[in-house]
């Protein structure tokens, strides 16, 4: 499963944005459903690390979870 830090670093390494299936892919997980890239991504949301601008997931934070 992948967590939290796994995604920022995704995001940093990818010049701070990817969508939905280029994380999906990158992290081996799936999109939807409990331990998914869309969980994760609205987990950081909450938090305010991420955010969407269309269909990207950009990362907000530079600060390591």
């Amino acid at each position: 499963m992948a967590e939290e830090s796994d995604l920022v670093g995704f995001l940093r390494e990818r010049q701070g944005q990817a969508t939905l299936d280029e994380i999906s892919e990158g992290l081996g997980i799936p999109k939807y459903g409990p331990n998914s890239a869309y969980a994760l991504l609205q987990l950081l949301r909450s938090k305010g690390v991420v955010d969407r601008k269309g269909e990207m997931w950009v990362l907000l934070s530079l600060i390591h979870i």
